[in-house]
């Protein structure tokens, strides 16, 4: 009876220790992939639509100032 005992631990473990050190190891490698294309790709992205947007909605009231400044009927 200690024998089997034994046997079934013993693959028990030969099963899951395998299946624990991959998941622990895929699960960093994943991490890591995520964090960096976030850093280095989605980010910059992210940041450089909104940039545009800004920019598109500024230009015109930009624009409306700079024409009413060179007004001459403004400067007088």
């Amino acid at each position: 009876m200690l024998l089997k005992r034994k046997v079934y631990l013993s693959l028990i473990l030969a099963v899951t220790a395998p299946l624990a050190i991959s998941t622990l190891i895929f699960s960093n490698s994943i991490r890591s992939n995520t964090e960096e294309k976030l850093a280095k790709v989605d980010l910059p992205t992210a940041l450089s639509e909104v940039k545009s947007q800004i920019e598109l909605e500024l230009s015109t009231p930009i624009v409306v100032g700079k024409e009413i400044a060179q007004n001459l009927f403004v400067q007088q």
